[in-house]
C-alpha cells in the first residue's frame, strides 16, 4: 500500500504493555455481546478502539473489566457477525463522526 508511512502501528505482546502504551484513556471494546451501541456511546477524540478476533472476540474478563465499555454494531438478527476489516471500518468511521472529526 502507498500510505503505509503514514500508519502509526504498534504491537502490544500483554495487556499491561497495552494499557501502560495507551494511559488513562477511554477504551471502547466492540463485541456482539455488548448492549450498548455504536449509537449509544458518545465517542471522544482519546478513545482507543479494541477489537478481537472474528473466531471468538474479545475475552469475557477484557469486556468486564471496568477500564472497557463495550459496544457493539448493531445488525439484523440473522446475522451473527461481521468480518473484522469491516466492523474495523463502521466502528472507526462511526467513532470519527461522533467525536467530531471533519477529515483533512
Amino acid at each position: 500500500m502507498d500510505y503505509w508511512e503514514h500508519v502509526e502501528l504498534s504491537r502490544h505482546i500483554t495487556w499491561s504493555d497495552f494499557r501502560e502504551a495507551t494511559g488513562p484513556r477511554p477504551i471502547r471494546a466492540f463485541t456482539t455481546r455488548a448492549t450498548s451501541t455504536i449509537w449509544d456511546v458518545r465517542f471522544g477524540p482519546d478513545d482507543v478502539l479494541l477489537f478481537g478476533p472474528e473466531s471468538r472476540g474479545l475475552p469475557s474478563q477484557l469486556l468486564d473489566s471496568p477500564e472497557t465499555t463495550s459496544v457493539r454494531i448493531p445488525m439484523a438478527d440473522e446475522i451473527r457477525s461481521l468480518n473484522l476489516a469491516t466492523a474495523v471500518g463502521v466502528g472507526l468511521y462511526e467513532a470519527l463522526r461522533g467525536s467530531g472529526w471533519r477529515g483533512g
